[in-house]
């Protein structure tokens, strides 16, 4: 019966959001002109995963290539990786980015599980079961299909499943304080932090986004960040400048900055 009921509101809500899709999608675009154009002519912080970025900020590393995982295994502690990694599930939609992201950061914490009817006797925080009907309130199923989680909506989704959000906008802060934020949750080991930035301040296709950071480097200044989308990038090191650039821009949702969320268990 609730996997009838979650189909049946998946489809109702995947339909709206095609319709979104196709009445917004642009025709032509001015990201194909960037994308295309020398790096030296496109504006600053649009970059190619893997190059040079103006001013010396950086460039991504992939996991998945073999500096990227160097980098990982020369860290001294890489715990919140291993962690999180264990519980990462793709998004369900493309709007569920904040919703994968919470289910995954909760799973690794000490939070108590619900049970879920598709997985009994074994609780699970799943995409499906944190809706519950608090966060209903909040923001139904349908309207996060359509719509995605701001970081305020992701604090409340949390308070309501048993744990603690604390967001950090990014226009608020400086790059060091954002800094020394990512590394204190990131070292606290009854902490996770989740992360929304704009795609294509890094180059990559889309606009905004969530995951959690699975670790910091320091030798590198940058952070881990465990995309959730992964039919579409792997996990990927991203230079803390260029990060907090990414985040600095309005979330349209809001009217606000991007920024942060860290997640600790209630109490």
């Amino acid at each position: 019966m609730a996997s009838g009921r979650f189909a049946l509101r998946s489809a109702v809500a995947l339909g709206a959001l095609v319709l979104a899709v196709l009445v917004t999608w642009p025709t032509a675009g001015p990201r194909a002109e960037v994308a295309s154009a020398p790096a030296a002519e496109r504006p600053a912080g649009e970059v190619r995963p893997g190059e040079t970025v103006a001013g010396e900020i950086g460039r991504l590393v992939y996991l998945v290539d073999e500096e990227g995982w160097r980098r990982l295994m020369d860290l001294e502690a890489a715990r919140d990786f291993f962690l999180l990694s264990t519980y990462l599930e793709s998004e369900r939609f493309l709007t569920f980015c904040a919703v994968a992201s919470i289910a995954a950061a909760l799973n690794s914490l000490d939070v108590p599980r619900p049970l879920d009817p598709m997985r009994f006797p074994f609780p699970f925080f799943t995409q499906e079961n944190v809706f519950t009907l608090a966060n209903e309130q909040v923001k139904s199923f349908e309207s996060v299909v359509t719509q995605g989680l701001t970081l305020a909506e992701i604090e409340q989704f949390l308070g309501n499943l048993g744990a603690r959000g604390d967001a950090m906008f990014a226009a608020s802060q400086t790059p060091d304080g954002m800094r020394a934020a990512i590394r204190e949750g990131v070292d606290d080991p009854g902490a996770r932090v989740l992360v929304n930035y704009d795609r294509a301040v890094l180059g990559q296709d889309g606009a905004g986004h969530v995951s959690p950071i699975g670790a910091y480097d320091p030798q590198t200044d940058s952070v881990l960040v465990l995309d959730v989308a992964r039919y579409k990038y792997p996990p990927v090191w991203v230079p803390l400048p260029l990060l907090f650039e990414a985040m600095r821009g309005s979330d349209p949702g809001s009217g606000r900055s991007r920024g942060i969320v860290t997640v600790r268990a209630a109490g």
